[in-house]
């Protein structure tokens, strides 16, 4: 056997060297007799992966014995030559137990597994079997082809011994094929046409020539005489440490050193461990928790040490593993929300590819093949778009202009006018039309607006030109002009973004009439009647002064025009279903020129968005399912009403906030509607058509039935029950209309939790934005609303004042930060994520302190409970991004740049002064006046 790769598998779950020798000694000595030397288990104090002391090797012997059901009687011998000395009571009970099942109990001790757990123990056959029972055939018949051994036999189509090579050959290859077309990294373990390395008998090679297949292209393994290669043993320390740690084997690049000297090349072991994390994930249990931040919740490594915390305390405390953060070359940043997105969207796509291969798909598999499907949307070219163009091309009239708006939300239209259902802030219970402003194609007014950006401008032009003369529109130069000259008025007439944030501001409720009368330029009742609306009785205006100022826009603007601005959005909406050289524009401008990304996505990726998106439900309760354990959303649970609590002890220590308000707030803490990990209720798509091979039918049916779902709720109650974002996202929310907080499935796992991380790592990750969603209840926008969900003036004039001094200050601050030179953050646009940051920070460490019931935090690693939060929170905003993400984030985003995330935070935090002895003369030092407090 190969004793190293053993001892690595063994390692990697947290096993000392001496364990693991121990392990093995004794697993080795079941099946094939002793073992030695023996110096290395005379030792009395071996312990198990808490640290929990055992006793010497006969009692970790016993315990193994115990485990496995066998009886028999051991002592260990004096001399150095000799190995352990047992005498079985059954022999045949070691001869029916294999190696595995014995180094597996072995593990079973070591992490502390309940004697007699049918869980803990794992065989070949069992493990493969069970891996891999449900999911992934392809993966499951190569993986048990592959993993055969001399003893063993579980080959699909024959036996080892006894039978035609050539037979069991061909069964490896079809199954390797298979594997590799659903998991492509197995290509690249070894290439395929490598010659057999090892012959599988003596003579079995030569007395079969494999009936003419050269089974050394199936290529994962090597075999030896009595067992699997290095590779599969690697492979197996892989699946090993994910099942007994719960981690990501893919997060194990340091490890690839180790693999080297086992003749694994790194490019070899990535691709190993994806194959390990792809059956893992697969499993259907416990799946791997990715990625993982070292021993206890933090990487030990990440921090600068040239740095002092209080000039820098974002790169004092991660600025070696910023700098080594790579951005993917199809992505504008890289940070954890994106690591885990990835890992998300690779989960979704493995059970839609299951769904598709299903014999008989059902409606989300034909969804997602038709998506795929490249060949037939390049066979079909724009006959689907030029469909929907001849209404375009053939209106007459402004009327009929309008409702080919108004079907926007039904298909690919554009708009002038955005149109919502959503609860009435100013009657909660009941849904409401919302009219919002609309048109622009760029990301905000201000690019067409800012000098700055007049080259963004200019590459938009010639993208429009682009997309319109795919489309087949005549002299689409001059139309793409005149469309850059619509959609630049249309940002003069525009509110900007702070303003449109403002839930007062933004309540403007009006009858259909009262609209006509007052913005008399558009055609509102054909907009509306081709929206499904035309019985509604009003509507809530939100930037009512623009929407004015827009329906005059529509009067003066030629037909000519908008209907070319009608060809561009249609093509610019649908380019994902259309032939490649559309995506392919989009991409050149939308995301090279301005983001600055250099590389297309793969196309999967826009299909599980889509899929996310029309067929949610359907596809993430198949999800959850899999990836979220019902005891990790427990804990999440139990971390939120922590929160709450540290909330309700802050709230009452406010000085800015007098008797009558405190009284509501708490009132909307304890009326908080709690959403976490996924919905109670699954929706159901049976009302909408799917048909095989129509990418663009079936993306435009999904948006009519999803808006169609939309409209037909009005006149009924508000379902307070609906998720407005998706259980594969990660991501939280505060939601004011409803005083709800949501927690979805993949913000479940580390870095944000990891239920074995110490409790400073985890109230610093997750709590900190558990406590995030909480303070936007209190935030410039959520504190409009009550406690049922209304906007509503419940602060007295007092408490307003001095919350807007406090929050005035913050912007302040933020003001003054700027991401890239010349580019400042927007204080004011980000003003309501600075408190909820502020806020979270504050909370998630009163909820750690408070979780100490009055006890002192271990000192870990020479850091103190406190200390371990900073540095915890600090990692949890690593964070890479490209300089043209960078000047798009600072118009659009209202969040601030990462490393303000953690600055701009920490310097407000009286605590975090005590915890790193900041003192006047460092750069982020703050007199106790100057600091803002929020909380």
């Amino acid at each position: 056997m190969n004793i190293k790769v053993l001892l690595l598998g063994f390692t990697l779950i947290g096993a000392t060297p001496a364990q693991a020798e121990t392990i093995l000694f004794i697993g080795n000595s079941f099946t094939y007799g002793a073992y030695s030397p023996v110096q290395h288990y005379r030792s009395d104090a071996v312990t198990d992966l808490n640290g929990e002391r055992i006793g010497g090797v006969p009692a970790l012997f016993e315990m193994f014995t115990r485990q496995a059901g066998l009886d028999y009687e051991v002592s260990l011998e004096t001399a150095p030559s000799k190995g352990l000395d047992f005498h079985l009571t059954d022999k045949a009970a070691v001869i029916d137990r294999s190696w595995d099942h014995v180094v597996m109990q072995g593990l079973s001790v070591l992490d502390a597994k309940k004697p007699g757990d049918a869980s803990s123990t794992v065989t070949y056959a069992g493990l493969l079997s069970e891996l891999f029972r449900r999911h992934n055939p392809a993966v499951r018949l190569w993986l048990t082809a592959t993993w055969s051994r001399a003893d063993q036999t579980y080959l699909p189509g024959g036996r080892w011994y006894g039978q035609p090579i050539g037979a069991m050959a061909r069964d490896v290859r079809r199954a390797y094929d298979l594997a590799a077309a659903a998991t492509p990294a197995i290509r690249d373990v070894i290439p395929v046409g490598q010659a057999w390395t090892r012959a599988i008998d003596d003579g079995v090679a030569d007395a079969n020539p494999y009936d003419g297949i050269d089974a050394g292209k199936v290529g994962l393994w090597a075999y030896d005489h009595y067992h699997g290669s290095t590779h599969g043993y690697y492979l197996q320390a892989l699946v090993v440490f994910g099942r007994v740690t719960g981690k990501d084997p893919r997060m194990l690049g340091e490890k690839e050193i180790a693999a080297s000297e086992l003749g694994i090349s790194p490019a070899q072991a990535r691709a190993l461990q994806q194959v390990a994390f792809d059956a893992l994930a697969a499993e259907g249990g416990r799946s791997p928790a990715a990625p993982v931040h070292g021993r206890w919740g933090l990487a030990p490594d990440a921090g600068d040490p040239t740095v002092r915390p209080g000039d820098d305390f974002y790169r004092f405390a991660q600025g070696r593993a910023v700098a080594a953060m790579e951005i993917p070359a199809d992505r504008p940043r890289q940070n954890w929300f994106s690591i885990l997105d990835d890992l998300s969207r690779e989960r979704q796509n493995a059970i839609l590819v299951e769904a598709a291969a299903a014999p008989k798909p059902d409606a989300l598999g034909l969804f997602y093949a038709a998506h795929m499907d490249e060949a037939r949307i390049e066979a079909l070219g724009t006959a689907p778009l030029d469909a929907d163009l001849k209404r375009v091309r053939g209106a007459r009239d402004r009327d009929a202009i309008a409702a080919i708006m108004g079907s926007a939300n039904r298909g690919f239209a554009g708009s002038l006018f955005q149109l919502r259902i959503r609860a009435d802030a100013r009657d909660p219970d009941r849904y409401a039309v919302q009219l919002l402003q609309g048109g622009l194609s760029l990301p905000d007014r201000d690019y067409y607006l800012d000098p700055r950006y007049r080259g963004d401008v200019r590459a938009f032009q010639a993208y429009v030109a682009t997309m319109l003369k795919l489309a087949g529109w005549a002299n689409a130069e001059c139309a793409a002009e005149a469309v850059v000259a619509l959609e630049t008025r249309i940002a003069q007439a525009s509110w900007s973004r702070a303003d449109s944030l403002d839930p007062e501001r933004t309540h403007h409720p009006m009858t259909v009439a009262a609209l006509e009368a007052a913005a008399p330029g558009f055609a509102w009742r054909p907009f509306l009647a081709s929206a499904g609306l035309a019985d509604s009785d009003g509507l809530v205006l939100a930037q009512d002064s623009a929407i004015v100022r827009l329906a005059a826009l529509f009067a003066e603007t030629p037909i000519e025009t908008l209907k070319a601005w009608q060809v561009f959005s249609h093509a610019d909406n649908a380019a994902e279903i259309l032939p490649a050289r559309f995506g392919a524009a989009r991409f050149g401008f939308r995301d090279k020129a301005l983001q600055g990304t250099p590389a297309m996505p793969a196309r999967w990726r826009q299909a599980v968005l889509t899929l996310d998106r029309y067929m949610s439900d359907t596809l993430n309760r198949r999800y959850v399912e899999r990836h979220l354990p019902p005891a990790t959303r427990q804990a999440v649970i139990q971390l939120l009403t922590n929160l709450e609590k540290a909330a309700a002890a802050r709230i009452d220590r406010l000085d800015r906030m007098g008797p009558e308000t405190r009284k509501e707030a708490h009132a909307k803490i304890a009326g908080l509607l709690r959403k976490v990990g996924h919905p109670d209720q699954w929706r159901d798509y049976a009302g909408l058509e799917v048909v095989a091979g129509d990418a663009y039918g079936n993306l435009r049916r999904g948006r009519a039935f999803d808006w169609d779902m939309r409209v037909a709720r009005l006149g009924n109650p508000v379902d307070r029950s609906e998720w407005q974002i998706t259980p594969a996202l990660v991501d939280a929310t505060y939601n004011g209309s409803r005083n709800e907080v949501l927690f979805t499935a993949a913000l479940m796992q580390p870095p944000f939790f990891d239920p074995s991380a110490d409790p400073a790592a985890n109230y610093a990750a997750i709590g900190a934005v558990i406590g995030h969603e909480l303070s936007h209840a209190f935030d410039t926008i959520g504190r409009r609303y009550d406690a049922r969900g209304q906007v509503r003036d419940w602060w007295t004039p007092q408490d307003d004042a001095r919350f807007r001094t406090e929050a005035s200050r913050l912007g302040a601050q933020y003001s003054r930060y700027e991401p890239l030179p010349g580019f400042p953050l927007n204080g004011e646009l980000t003003m309501a994520e600075n408190i909820a940051d502020l806020g979270g920070a504050v909370l998630a460490l009163e909820a750690y302190r408070m979780s100490l019931d009055g006890k002192a935090a271990p000192v870990i690693d020479g850091l103190t409970g406190e200390q371990r939060f900073f540095h915890a929170f600090a990692q949890l905003w690593r964070s890479r991004q490209r300089d043209e993400t960078a000047r798009l984030r600072i118009l659009l985003d209202s969040h601030a740049a990462e490393q303000f995330r953690v600055n701009g935070v920490v310097r407000n935090i009286d605590a975090w002064y005590d915890a790193f002895d900041v003192r006047p003369g460092d750069a982020l030092y703050l007199a106790q006046a100057d600091r803002v407090r929020i909380w």
